[in-house]
């Protein structure tokens, strides 16, 4: 039951709740399920709409707690929007069809301001790209051209250290 507390806590579950928690093969399983009448959010428009069915299972990657491998279950519920159609249901801990949860991403973003991609990759068990993806997934949203010319001239001023600036270089 702490365990079930602990991870509702550190992801600020609202409609959500923990339902068991697992420990199979070196790694924490955290399976969600939504709370009881509650309904799901349309992940276009944002308002609460009637649920149509479920689907599979997915799992994200989350941080890891006390050092043991984290993934959230989840079987997302499909939304029937009289405005947008039926759609898949907005997920507070992801991010479109990302398989890592929004905490994880953060923490890859404040991480790589002081580590390396590949530092930051090793404290996780994954791969420099991962890394890079999670950190990538803030710059992919449209920016106004002020912020995009000023980033690129950032990236190309050559006392610009650290992996931020290796991403910018990778992306100009």
């Amino acid at each position: 039951m702490q365990l079930e507390s602990i991870a509702k806590k550190t992801m600020g579950l609202k409609s959500f709740r923990v339902e068991k928690v697992l420990v199979v093969d070196k790694q924490l399983n955290l399976y969600i399920v939504p709370r009881r009448r509650s309904l799901p959010v349309c992940s276009v428009c944002g308002r609460k709409r009637p649920m149509c069915d479920k689907l599979r299972p997915r799992s994200w990657r989350h941080v890891k707690l006390w050092g043991i491998e984290t993934f959230i279950i989840y079987s997302p519920r499909r939304v029937n929007c009289p405005v947008c159609g039926i759609k898949v249901e907005k997920i507070p801990w992801s991010m479109g069809k990302s398989s890592l949860s929004m905490p994880l991403i953060d923490t890859f973003q404040r991480m790589v301001k002081y580590l390396s991609f590949n530092d930051a990759a090793r404290l996780f068990d994954v791969s420099w790209n991962t890394v890079r993806a999670a950190v990538l997934v803030f710059f992919d949203a449209p920016a106004p051209a002020d912020v995009i010319i000023l980033l690129k001239n950032l990236a190309k001023n050559k006392y610009t250290s650290g992996s931020l600036a290796t991403i910018l270089r990778v992306q100009s």
